[in-house]
């Protein structure tokens, strides 16, 4: 009697569970129709994390590991209400998946709909990181180019949900725009391209969030293409230079996160080299730069010069297709950093630096604090000097203490020029709470630039036992 009381209460919250999942599934469909792009903000996974919490305990020893109990509702959720357990993920028309957020910073979707903007001062650090790249390596000679990769909605709008209608400009634009305004630095804007060749065939996956091998190898036609109208020695990228075939799959990951790959197969275009197209990789450099993540190739068909690209995930199979026509590829998956020692190590004649659409949002603060000192350095004497008493400057504490009491004008860069004095050599962090840039300083004294938001708190971070001294401080603004 017991045991079938126990089985028929387990059953009861199995069935009430079951009607919770079918109300948030249909509070889910109903505010996707009504409210539009104003969706999801807390939706999916919270809902269903609360609803888990309270019968945590007794589903958990009936159903066993979260993902054998999760899997069956991820099923039903999307074969119900094409929608999925996980807000990182919404489900488009005709099995087409998209990113909704991959972080709480990085919103795919909020990019696409045009509720992403960019303000003056984040449009200056956007100008300011990307001089200081190309400044750097124009003092070397070498030519820099600055790729940007299409977010998946960028390419396949006509896919999205109903109701979500991308803007017509994003703050893509608005930094394209201002990069092109402001500085000159070779960019090279894969969205109207890759949209343009889309007669070709599809270009990225369904259950993914990335391109295919057939996108990748668009992108790679187009930058050689930019290259050869630079002057670069190009042969021309062929599609017939390749077979290409259709393999089925376990779906991408999109997929992957809504537990569902083995459901959401997908169609994987492979591809063969055909003739004498080749490239060998290149293991000893691989072994030697294993901290940098690397991809190095070498081919006896490539006509252009040694190159550098640094880039994200969407040049994984990108790398591929461009290795054929390089006589050694430095590849390094970086996730939108950079590293000068390997540049000036390796003396590569072109750097290419490839980056996602949707982190443009965050990678405006991935150089290193050589780039800026050695950026600032040179236009430190050109700025605004902000005239004010410094004498209370005792100490970079008090330094941390009184920039918080300033005023600043907010759409403006600060930028510090400290002297210091260092009784050994340390690792001192300066930044706010979000951007910390390290800085790695010698015994003795020596001369370092900060370049700060003066809308955050100046945090410094270190060891307070050993702190430099403080010899001289200077503000001015940019």
């Amino acid at each position: 009697m017991m045991n079938r009381l126990a089985s028929f209460s387990n059953l009861f919250l199995i069935l009430f569970f079951l009607l919770g999942l079918a109300y948030l599934g249909w509070r889910n469909t109903t505010q996707l129709m009504e409210e539009k792009p104003a969706i999801l903000e807390q939706l999916r996974l919270d809902d269903f994390k609360n609803s888990v919490q309270q019968f945590g305990t007794a589903l958990e020893t009936q159903a066993g590991k979260d993902a054998q109990l999760l899997h069956p509702l991820a099923q039903a959720k999307y074969a119900v209400f094409n929608n999925a357990l996980t807000r990182k993920i919404i489900p488009g028309k005709d099995g087409w998946l998209f990113l909704w957020e991959e972080t709480t910073q990085i919103d795919g979707m909020k990019q696409a709909l045009g509720k992403v903007k960019l303000s003056p001062i984040e449009l200056k650090q956007w100008r300011v990181y990307t001089e200081q790249r190309s400044t750097f390596l124009a003092a070397q000679g070498i030519p820099y180019y600055k790729i940007i990769a299409p977010n998946k909605a960028s390419v396949y709008p006509e896919y999205l949900p109903e109701g979500l209608t991308p803007a017509p400009t994003t703050f893509t634009d608005q930094l394209l725009d201002d990069l092109r305004e402001h500085t000159e630095v070779n960019l090279i804007d894969l969205r109207p391209v890759m949209r343009s060749y889309k007669t070709r065939g599809q270009l990225y996956y369904k259950t993914d969030t990335h391109w295919n091998n057939l996108g990748a190898f668009c992108a790679a036609e187009h930058i050689l293409e930019e290259l050869a109208k630079a002057g670069f020695p190009v042969k021309p990228a062929r599609q017939a230079d390749f077979g290409w075939k259709i393999v089925d799959k376990k779906g991408g990951d999109a997929a992957r996160l809504m537990m569902l790959p083995e459901e959401l197969r997908q169609a994987y275009v492979d591809f063969e080299p055909i003739g004498d197209l080749s490239f060998t990789n290149q293991d000893s450099l691989n072994q030697r730069f294993a901290y940098l993540s690397p991809f190095i190739t070498a081919s006896a068909r490539g006509a252009l010069p040694k190159t550098i690209l640094f880039h994200d995930s969407f040049a994984t199979n990108l790398r591929l297709f461009l290795a054929y026509h390089f006589q050694q590829l430095y590849s390094f998956w970086l996730w939108g950093a950079f590293d000068e020692a390997v540049v000036t190590q390796e003396k590569p004649a072109l750097v290419l630096d490839e980056v996602v659409e949707r982190r443009l949002v965050e990678t405006q603060h991935k150089n290193s604090a050589n780039l800026l000192n050695g950026y600032w350095q040179q236009q430190f004497s050109d700025l605004k000097a902000l005239t004010f008493d410094t004498s209370k400057f005792k100490s970079l504490e008090d330094l941390a203490i009184h920039f918080s009491k300033m005023d600043f004008p907010s759409d403006q860069l600060l930028i510090v020029q400290l002297a210091l004095e260092c009784e050994e050599a340390q690792k001192l962090s300066f930044g706010d709470e979000q951007v910390m840039v390290p800085y790695f300083l010698t015994k003795g004294r020596q001369q370092i630039y900060l370049q700060l938001d003066p809308t955050q708190p100046l945090l410094i971070k270190g060891n307070k036992e050993v702190l430099p001294r403080l010899l001289h401080v200077q503000l001015k603004l940019y």
